[in-house]
């Protein structure tokens, strides 16, 4: 009997082989170096390159005879299979030439093995990221001033308010709830929320399709400052950071329209304040987007921000993340972001280390970023050599 572990990638393959020599229901020979050693010798002969085990059941497992495990890439199969025919035959057997074109062609495909692992650290990277941006975007859109009323109906829906009981097994249940919740209320802004959080945690076309027409719905009632915020948070936790941008802009457009139309007797304090918040929520959309055509304006609106407060630390330091040109910003923006994770209290707490995590991540990648870029113009790691 024999069997095969296929692998998507090369470090997979470590993986398997790490488990196999850990685990205690099988002896498994040879020796993970000896293995190693056999399977480069094959390499060497004719271009193959699997690891060959005998593995033999211990008696607490089932009956013990011994069957080999072959554990190799996709794209090492796909070489055995295109030479099968000859790749058991004795070298003798082979003809030169053609056993040349067979290791050429393992050498061409081992080279494509070492580059997918290129490609699999940008899938983990984006899943990570993805996963930071989820839980951010919950406990934001958990965060916001949900009234007495709407929080008893979050719960009468089936959402959890606690973001590690997020395990929506049920979201078609949650979904016929809010349909029907919606033709007996009318808090538009509340059912924008409950949508757009049953399509965070449930990435289905339909459920994004029913958050947007839900804050379309909101917005064509009335192109408010409250509902243009409503329609940001909704298209940035979905990912739209675009649309995020667009509903915050007009929503800066308003309040310095009313604020124009203003006596000077009356008190502009409340609409100040809610400038300072639509600025700060674009320059937080425009970091989200890299939209560089709009950082001079966000930029501008820095200035603007006040620096006690913990959201304008956290996106200032946000801000320093994307756009800083060198090292020293990124880390003066690690800095402001740990200021208000630090200085978070109550309820705030879990939104901000979501925020934190989510930023501190990023600021990671760049300063790896500007270290390899660095290295290689140093002549390190591949890059071009100076004199």
């Amino acid at each position: 009997m024999g069997a095969k572990v296929l692998c998507a990638y090369l470090s997979d393959v470590e993986a398997v082989l790490t488990w196999l020599f850990r685990q205690r229901s099988f002896h498994v020979t040879p020796t993970r170096k000896l293995a190693r050693e056999e399977m480069e010798q094959r390499e060497r002969d004719r271009g193959y390159r699997a690891y060959h085990l005998t593995l033999t059941a211990k008696e607490s497992t089932g009956p013990k005879f011994p069957f080999e495990l072959q554990v190799k890439t996709l794209i090492e199969e796909a070489w055995d299979a295109k030479t099968h025919d000859v790749s058991y035959k004795p070298a003798s057997d082979i003809d030169v030439q053609l056993l040349d074109h067979m290791q050429l062609l393992s050498r061409a495909l081992g080279v494509i093995d070492l580059q997918s692992e290129v490609l699999k650290s940008q899938i983990q990277l984006e899943q990570t990221e993805r996963a930071l941006h989820q839980r951010a975007a919950v406990l934001f859109i958990l965060s916001t001033s949900w009234s007495d009323e709407a929080k008893k109906k979050l719960q009468e829906i089936g959402f959890p308010t606690n973001y590690s009981n997020y395990k929506i097994n049920n979201s078609p249940k949650i979904l016929r709830k809010i349909k029907n919740l919606q033709k007996s209320t009318s808090m538009d802004d509340f059912l924008c929320r409950a949508y757009t959080l049953l399509a965070i945690l449930d990435e289905r076309a339909e459920y994004r399709m029913a958050a947007t027409t839900a804050v379309d719905n909101l917005t064509a009632q009335e192109e408010s400052y409250n509902n243009c915020r409503i329609a940001s948070h909704v298209h940035w936790a979905l990912g739209n950071y675009h649309q995020a941008i667009r509903y915050s802009e007009m929503g800066v457009a308003q309040i310095e329209t009313e604020l124009a139309e203003l006596s000077e007797e009356d008190d502009d304090e409340g609409l100040a304040r809610e400038l300072r918040e639509a600025k700060n929520q674009f320059i937080y959309w425009v970091c989200e987007a890299r939209a560089e055509e709009k950082s001079e304006t966000a930029s501008q609106y820095t200035k603007e921000l006040d620096s006690d407060s913990l959201t304008s630390l956290d996106t200032l330091g946000f801000f320093k993340i994307v756009f800083g040109s060198c090292s020293k910003e990124v880390d003066e923006g690690r800095t402001l972001i740990r200021r208000a994770r630090e200085e978070a209290k109550g309820e705030e707490t879990a939104a901000a280390e979501a925020f934190y995590l989510k930023h501190d991540y990023l600021a990671r990648k760049r300063l790896d970023e500007r270290f390899r870029l660095r290295s290689e113009e140093a002549g390190i790691y591949g890059g071009p050599k100076s004199g």
